[in-house]
C-alpha cells in the first residue's frame, strides 16, 4: 500500500521520544533506494548506528 509522505510526516510527528525521518524527494513508498540509492543507504546505516549499536551511548559520542 501507498503511504503518502504526508501521512508519513503526521505519524513522526506523534510518535514522542528519539527519532529520524527521512522523506526522499520524488520517491513514493519504498522507492527511496531507486530514487536516491547514496543518501538511503548513508541514512540506513546511520540509524542502526545510532539505535542498534551494543555500544554505549558516551562510547558512540566519543567517535
Amino acid at each position: 500500500a501507498y503511504v503518502p509522505p504526508e501521512q508519513t510526516q503526521v505519524l513522526h510527528d506523534l510518535k514522542p521520544g528519539p527519532k529520524d525521518i527521512w522523506i526522499c524527494p520524488g520517491a513514493k513508498h519504498n522507492q527511496a533506494v531507486a530514487a536516491d540509492a547514496q543518501t538511503y543507504h548513508h541514512n540506513v546505516t546511520e540509524f542502526f548506528n545510532r539505535y542498534l549499536s551494543t555500544e554505549a551511548p558516551a562510547q558512540r559520542r566519543a567517535e
